[in-house]
């Protein structure tokens, strides 16, 4: 009943606070000051990498040879964007997408 519930509640709320306090001692030693939970949502984070690559390294360095090789790409989300900028992009990853 109501006991049980609380000490679920009580259980959720302490294992969301060590995850939390797990994720910024890790996010601070790899010299990450930004809270995780502050970032970006994972939907946008390609298209950030994406921009990212293309602002640091210039689209004309990634367009030599045959442009950029996304190894385990996934579905393909940094190449959709990386071509959408111009570059050109190959998806290289050994699943299977369904």
């Amino acid at each position: 009943g109501e006991e049980r519930r609380l000490a679920q509640q009580a259980f959720l709320k302490a294992r969301l606070e060590r995850r939390v306090g797990a994720m910024q001692t890790q996010s601070a030693a790899v010299g990450d000051s930004i809270e995780p939970h502050g970032k970006q949502k994972k939907k946008f984070r390609a298209r950030i990498f994406a921009e990212w690559l293309v602002d640091t390294f210039g689209k004309e360095t990634l367009c030599r040879g045959g442009g950029v090789l996304d190894i385990a790409g996934g579905k393909g989300e940094v190449t959709q964007h990386l071509i959408s900028l111009g570059v050109p992009s190959t998806v290289v990853d050994p699943r299977v997408v369904p």
